[in-house]
């Protein structure tokens, strides 16, 4: 049986972007990513007021490589984002001796949401035109 690894999320950047480097000198971006399940976009005022409805989550996404080049272009707080990529869990123990555990995305794609594109009434014209 094959097994399949893949997310596709939608959400807002939450913080800027952190560049690292690598000892073998490849590039790595990490950033949060705060999915809302409000049931609808949220108001930008709103965001801008730290004013979040309904429940929230807020992963962390890792980008290698080749990805990392262009995020630094468009990559700033509240920017929509669509992330494509695959789960990992990173396990640790602390200096306490507690196990600690991390859910994080490795992304494969990133791609900037125009929000004026997005139809919030379903699919249509300029639904289909976001991607």
């Amino acid at each position: 049986m094959a097994f399949l690894n893949r997310v596709i999320l939608t959400g807002r950047v939450l913080n800027t972007p952190q560049l690292h480097y690598r000892p073998d000198g490849s590039a790595v971006v990490h950033f949060l990513l705060e999915l809302n399940d409000s049931g609808g976009n949220v108001q930008k005022d709103l965001w801008k007021k730290g004013m979040r409805e309904g429940q929230k989550s807020i992963f962390r996404v890792i980008a290698i490589e080749s990805l990392t080049e262009p995020q630094r272009d468009f990559l700033k707080i509240g920017q929509p984002l669509l992330v494509v990529g695959k789960l990992s869990q990173r396990n640790w123990k602390t200096q306490e001796g507690r196990v600690r555990s991390q859910t994080e995305i490795i992304a494969t794609d990133l791609r900037a949401i125009d929000e004026n594109k997005i139809n919030p009434y379903g699919r249509g014209e300029k639904d289909e035109e976001t991607f």
